[in-house]
């Protein structure tokens, strides 16, 4: 009986996350602990404020954000619940008090407030983000995605890291307008 419980808890969890990943276009990919520490050495040392993560998935680099930028309100926001509750019980295991992982889909949210904004999308996505983050966010908000270039958008920055992939972590900051 134990054995088809766990059975029908793994094949729900699975479905779940292949559901959301059809429906976005990309599953929960954490990124590899050379990104992550990658991309919190890209971000401004003097950052203050609401630090938003598009498609937070699991929760490493949110609450890695969260570690390294004290005085900012880091917000993970993902629309897949498995990897959201496994955030939501990595944040609290860690007492991070500035992390928050919100379930929502992030071009419904207003990022107008947003200090920074980063996200490891897809090429599809980054397209679809780039519009609302033109119309969004303060001129000079820093934007940083991990792998995925904002076509059309000039790097200010461009990171190579030397993990599996060669990962390339793009540091942007949106333009004048």
């Amino acid at each position: 009986m134990l054995e088809a419980a766990l059975l029908i808890a793994v094949v729900v969890v699975a479905a779940s996350i292949i559901v959301t990943t059809l429906r976005t276009g990309i599953g929960p990919m954490p990124s590899s602990l050379a990104a992550r520490k990658a991309l919190v050495e890209v971000l401004p040392k003097d950052l203050e404020g609401p630090v938003y993560e598009l498609g937070s998935g699991w929760g490493g680099l949110a609450l890695a954000i969260a570690r390294a930028a004290p005085r900012c309100q880091v917000i993970g926001v993902e629309r897949s619940w498995v990897p959201l509750l496994w955030s939501r019980l990595r944040r609290r295991l860690s007492g991070a008090s500035n992390c928050r992982f919100l379930w929502a889909d992030f071009q419904q949210l207003p990022l107008g407030p947003a200090a920074a904004v980063v996200c490891y999308l897809f090429r599809g996505g980054m397209a679809k983000l780039s519009p609302k983050l033109l119309s969004e966010l303060a001129p000079g908000t820093p934007v940083v995605s991990n792998t995925f270039a904002l076509e059309g958008w000039t790097p200010e920055a461009c990171v190579v890291v030397k993990d599996l992939w060669n990962s390339r972590i793009y540091l942007y900051r949106r333009p004048a307008r």
